[in-house]
């Protein structure tokens, strides 16, 4: 039995009180598998937090007779300068195990968790996804009525994805959960029951499929069997059977818990950004854009034109945006600002010069990249240009000049190399055209890693600049 009692839940911000909720009543039925979903900042990590105990409303309770794990996501309520193992022994004493049971359950969770040699580790020196695979791996050691779960079944690679969903399909045998995702599919896979949270309040669905019917109106219900839609396209592609290094997973793992931190204090009412508000989410913005996620790298670049219309970083990363995505209006209209706010800007001059390029004026498009040179003599894109043009108009040999010397200032960029490649077979030397090329080829292999290290970087400087 779950039942909640005239419960209210708020927040003191900055000039008023925001309430989560306020004088909920409701009744869960009993033995049902419960979906939580709703858009960000509805309440749904805080509606975990108050059943697992871990924060507390204003008034009203929760009566239940059932026993509840801690909510399981990203972040570990671990103390930080104690080791992963001392960690869970620690947490195995005040469940009063014995020790022959107790080391078996830390090698349980030593295995579950992945994090190799870093159980051995202070937490501190965990990244957020490390933290958070070993509090779920730790609580897959025990035996709960309900199992809380924050979107964990989404962290990780596909090997801990893969244990995460096993462990959770053999503990809901005997035991019942209690989760929140955005994944519908994963939603439909472990629950029957569907909650809305939306404005405050909490709406309970018998049928899971109509709680987000109501929640995702017109839009397509997810299948459940996993070899439909893009799971099925992707079979056969062993994306599963791909190894990444130890370096290079314990990176990304940070990097997810970054993200899920900074959107986290993001759906906040009363988060507080501690630096340029526009700058703040243009950088964002930019990450996004690193990671291929265009749609959400153009959401920020709108929030931060947003707090700045005039903002010229957005700006110049909307147009490219704009231009991949092949959405002409949007990218003309945007140009043409960023034309009259800035005229000489880079952006705008490299973007006025491929059009040149496009419509075969050679010489128009050299007057604009002399103009961007003369005020940015080291503009990469720029020097690759004129490069370029100055090889479809035979002057080889100054055309390999420039693509050398831009290599100098910039040798890990591929298509630069490959650009040289073509220069030199040109000129007919083969060998070193395929070296060029072969070097390219080199390069791509060890770039994701310095650029996940470039995005880490910038998501750390980000999270820490959010407050609330």
């Amino acid at each position: 039995m779950i039942s909640i009692e005239k419960l209210t839940k708020s927040y003191q911000l900055k000039n008023r009180r925001h309430y989560v909720f306020r004088d909920l009543n409701l009744h869960f039925p009993e033995g049902t598998n419960i979906g939580i979903i709703g858009p960000n900042g509805a309440g749904k990590s805080t509606f975990l937090r108050l059943l697992g105990g871990i924060d507390y409303p204003d008034c009203g309770r929760i009566r239940t007779d059932k026993s509840f794990s801690w909510p399981l996501g990203l972040q570990g309520g671990f103390v930080r300068h104690m080791t992963g193992r001392g960690n869970c022994r620690m947490i195995c004493n005040l469940y009063g195990l014995g020790r022959e049971v107790m080391r078996e359950k830390l090698e349980v969770v030593k295995s579950l968790s992945g994090i190799g040699h870093y159980f051995e580790e202070p937490v501190q020196t965990y990244s957020s996804g490390m933290s958070g695979r070993l509090g779920f791996a730790l609580s897959m050691a025990f035996d709960f009525d309900y199992f809380l779960i924050d979107e964990i079944t989404s962290v990780g690679d596909a090997h801990f994805k893969k244990l995460a969903k096993e462990a959770l399909e053999t503990k809901a045998r005997s035991s019942k959960v209690i989760m929140v995702s955005h994944s519908m599919a994963d939603l439909k896979k472990f629950c029957d029951l569907g909650v809305l949270i939306k404005d405050g309040k909490l709406t309970v669905y018998k049928d899971l499929d109509e709680a987000i019917s109501h929640y995702l109106p017109g839009k397509p219900q997810i299948s459940t069997v996993a070899t439909s839609g893009p799971e099925r396209d992707l079979q056969g592609l062993f994306l599963d059977d791909v190894e990444i290094s130890q370096g290079m997973d314990s990176l990304w793992q940070e990097i997810e818990g970054l993200l899920h931190s900074i959107n986290q204090k993001l759906a906040l009412p009363n988060f507080r950004i501690e630096q340029n508000i526009a700058g703040f989410f243009a950088q964002l913005g930019t990450v996004y854009f690193q990671l291929n996620d265009w749609q959400k790298a153009i959401h920020f670049h709108h929030r931060a034109l947003s707090d700045n219309p005039d903002f010229i970083p957005s700006l110049q990363q909307l147009v490219v945006l704009y231009g991949h995505l092949g959405r002409k209006i949007d990218k003309k209209v945007t140009l043409e600002k960023l034309g009259r706010l800035a005229p000489e800007n880079p952006r705008f001059l490299v973007e006025k010069t491929k059009k040149c390029l496009a419509a075969e004026n050679r010489e128009e498009a050299l007057r604009l990249l002399e103009i961007l040179l003369d005020s940015h003599p080291e503009h990469p894109e720029a020097q690759s240009l004129k490069a370029r043009i100055l090889f479809e108009q035979e002057h080889v040999e100054a055309a390999l000049h420039l693509q050398a010397n831009l290599l100098k200032t910039h040798p890990e960029t591929p298509a630069y190399y490959l650009q040289l490649g073509r220069f030199l077979a040109a000129l007919g030397r083969y060998e070193e055209a395929l070296k060029a090329e072969w070097k390219a080829a080199s390069i791509g292999s060890s770039f994701p890693e310095k650029k996940y290290q470039s995005i880490g970087h910038t998501l750390g400087n980000l999270d820490r600049s959010l407050t609330f």
